[in-house]
């Protein structure tokens, strides 16, 4: 009786990690770019989702091996963005907190149980009923930003 409880967590828990081939909406538009500037020694990759369904909420994607939040853009509610950064700057250690203020976190390269190519990413996605992960097969990369 045991065995079959810790089996069926198990199957659970397997179940909600697996890609879906249908998802509650439409992937209008999938882009990315590189971006450098801002501050020396920091750039990094954006990516924009643009979906049909304004009731979706996607909370995050695996792209290129790296993991980010998305958030809904400001001005476009079925448009959302995820930003990662990568920075080659040093860090501040200080035994003064005060002094670290700034410091980023660094993206840290994660092991995906998903097996994609440079051009596909996998959202998370939740609806009032379900949650999943669905592929995007073709993201489309534009031009590089640089800012001053």
């Amino acid at each position: 009786m045991v065995l079959i409880a810790i089996g069926g967590c198990q199957s659970l828990k397997k179940s909600t990690e697996e890609v879906v081939t249908y998802a509650p909406f439409k992937i209008i538009k999938a882009t990315h770019h590189s971006w450098y500037g801002g501050q020396p020694g920091i750039e990094g990759r954006k990516i924009y989702i643009t979906v049909d369904n304004p009731k979706i909420r996607l909370d995050s994607v695996y792209f290129r091996s790296m993991k980010t939040q998305l958030k809904r853009s400001d001005s476009l509610d079925r448009v959302f963005i995820g930003v990662f950064i990568n920075s080659k700057t040093n860090y501040v250690l200080d035994i003064d907190p005060k002094k670290e203020f700034g410091n980023r976190p660094p993206i840290n390269s994660l092991k995906s149980s998903f097996e994609l190519k440079d051009n596909e990413a996998v959202v998370k996605y939740s609806t009032l009923n379900e949650r999943g992960y669905y592929k995007i097969e073709n993201l489309i990369e534009t031009n590089p930003v640089n800012f001053p």
